[in-house]
């Protein structure tokens, strides 16, 4: 079991990688389909890792090739789950990283010299103009909303969406603001 996790983590560091090195080259275009198609490209990566992997580790730590017993394969498909799931866990942190006002105020509070802001001066540090028409974008381009006549409406992708998150947000009593 250990050579497909330690492939898993090795492919994790090769995907953040080249997640970094392809996001400094613009144009990046849509994020989340960027960061599927890396980590696609990687899966024979994983496979080739995998045998690498298990042929460095001692006899005693590796396990039998995915051909030959049920033990060689789950340590192959366990290694290629764990991979799937540090993906999934790697979007979630990116995104919530990328779209949470709570980092930009924390942001503010670092980057300021005295790392302290009174209200006012938060308000004025962030971009809210920036930041809606931003976010207003990335619904656009993902097909939440539709602009037709200067004006935003959802979409049925977006009606949809709405329900699910406002009925959540319902159900566990969460504030407006989030």
């Amino acid at each position: 079991m250990l050579s497909g996790i330690c492939t898993a983590f090795l492919c994790l560091a090769l995907f953040i990688l080249a997640v970094v090195v392809r996001f400094h080259r613009p144009p990046v275009g849509h994020r989340l389909q960027t960061m599927i198609r890396v980590w696609a490209l990687l899966l024979p990566v994983y496979v080739a890792l995998y045998f690498g992997v298990r042929a460095a580790l001692p006899t005693w730590l590796g396990c039998p090739l995915p051909w030959h017993n049920l033990e060689g394969l789950a340590a192959f498909l366990n290694g290629a789950l764990l991979y799937a799931l540090l993906f999934l866990a790697w979007c979630y942190c990116y995104f919530c990283t990328d779209h949470s006002l709570s980092v930009l105020y924390m942001l503010a509070l670092e980057d300021s010299d005295a790392r302290r802001l009174s209200l006012d001066e938060l308000k004025k540090a962030l971009p809210y103009g920036e930041l809606l028409r931003q976010r207003l974008l990335d619904l656009q381009n993902n097909g939440f909303v539709v602009i037709k006549d200067d004006t935003f409406s959802l979409t049925k992708k977006g009606r949809r969406n709405a329900r699910i998150a406002g009925g959540l947000k319902r159900f566990l009593r969460l504030e407006p603001g989030g």
